[in-house]
Order: C-alpha cells, then sequence, then structure tokens
C-alpha cells in the first residue's frame, strides 16, 4: 500500500458533496458536526470541539484504503 492522495481521500470521503465548508484554520468543517478535518497527501488530522487534534496516515492500494493510527493501529477507512 502507498500513501494515499489528498484528491484520492476527498473523492472517497465525497467532501465536495456532503456540505462540508472550508475554515479559516485550514480544516475543512461538516455544518451539521462541529469536527473539522485536514486532508493532506496520505494522511488526515481530525480536529474535535475541544480544538484537541488527532492524525492518521491513509494508505490505499488504489482500491481499498486502510487508516492507521499514531499507536500503528490499522483500520478500514
Amino acid at each position: 500500500m502507498r500513501p494515499a492522495s489528498a484528491h484520492e481521500i476527498n473523492t472517497y470521503l465525497n467532501t465536495s458533496k456532503k456540505g462540508y465548508v472550508a475554515g479559516a484554520d485550514g480544516y475543512i468543517y461538516n455544518r451539521e458536526k462541529k469536527v473539522g478535518y485536514r486532508i493532506t497527501n496520505g494522511q488526515m488530522c481530525v480536529r474535535y470541539s475541544a480544538r484537541k487534534t488527532d492524525c492518521a496516515d491513509i494508505k490505499t492500494d488504489g482500491d481499498s484504503f486502510q487508516m492507521i493510527t499514531r499507536d500503528g493501529q490499522r483500520s478500514k477507512f
């Protein structure tokens, strides 16, 4: 597996059609939730309402995606 591109992650999450809006802090926010996402090549960071941020690596083989957390745990994305 290789690092997923920002375009692949955004396409997979369908961020352009799910009501996400760009914040001034560089994160995109879902209008229904107070959670922000910053997507870059190979990584996605989540900012929670309490301003806590957590990041994970996103890998793909072109068909499926895996998320690898900071402590090395893997799960389907």
